[in-house]
C-alpha cells in the first residue's frame, strides 16, 4: 500500500498493492547448482551444522567477524554452513 502525505503529515490517500507481495506462482527460477561445494557438503556433517546453529543463529556480522577473528570459526565453515542452510530451503 503507497500512502500519500500532505505537507502537513495527513495522509490524503493509498493506493496500490499490499506489501509485501507473496511470491508469484512460476517455475521458472534457475535451479540452484551446489556442484561446485559437493565435496565440502559432503564432509559437512549434520553434528557440525548443529554446533554452527549454536554457535552462529542470531548473531550480529561483527559477532561472526571476532569468531573468525577468535579462529573459534573459518571463513570456509562459515561458507560452507550457509550453503547448507540455503540448500536445505530450496
Amino acid at each position: 500500500m503507497l500512502l500519500i502525505f500532505s505537507s502537513a503529515g495527513c495522509a490524503l490517500r493509498s493506493s496500490g498493492p499490499e506489501f509485501p507481495r507473496l511470491e508469484p506462482d512460476y517455475n521458472a527460477k534457475r535451479k540452484l547448482d551446489f556442484s561446485p561445494f559437493a565435496a565440502e557438503l559432503r564432509a559437512f556433517s549434520a553434528r557440525r551444522a548443529a554446533a554452527l546453529d549454536a554457535l552462529l543463529l542470531n548473531r550480529t556480522i561483527d559477532q561472526i567477524q571476532q569468531l573468525l577473528h577468535d579462529r573459534r570459526l573459518t571463513s570456509v565453515e562459515l561458507s560452507t554452513w550457509y550453503l547448507d542452510r540455503i540448500r536445505a530451503t530450496t
